[in-house]
């Protein structure tokens, strides 16, 4: 479980390299250690909503402060 949990992160990381002009440590590390944090959710609950709404929450409160 916690292979595939780090595993996951990594991937997911590495998906966002093309939105981190490919900053490796900016899009691997810094969103893979997100993705670690908002998986939790899913983990806990075991359903993919909680995960999947934490992540649109976190993305919303950054694009308004940006915003602002």
């Amino acid at each position: 479980m916690l292979a595939a949990w780090l595993v996951t992160a990594l991937i997911f990381g590495a998906v966002h390299l093309p939105t981190y002009d490919w900053n490796v440590v900016q899009a691997v590390v810094g969103i893979g250690i997100v993705r670690l944090i908002l998986t939790l959710g899913y983990l806990i609950t075991k359903n993919i909503w909680v995960s999947t709404g934490a992540h649109i929450l976190n993305d919303w409160t950054i694009f308004g402060f940006a915003l602002n």
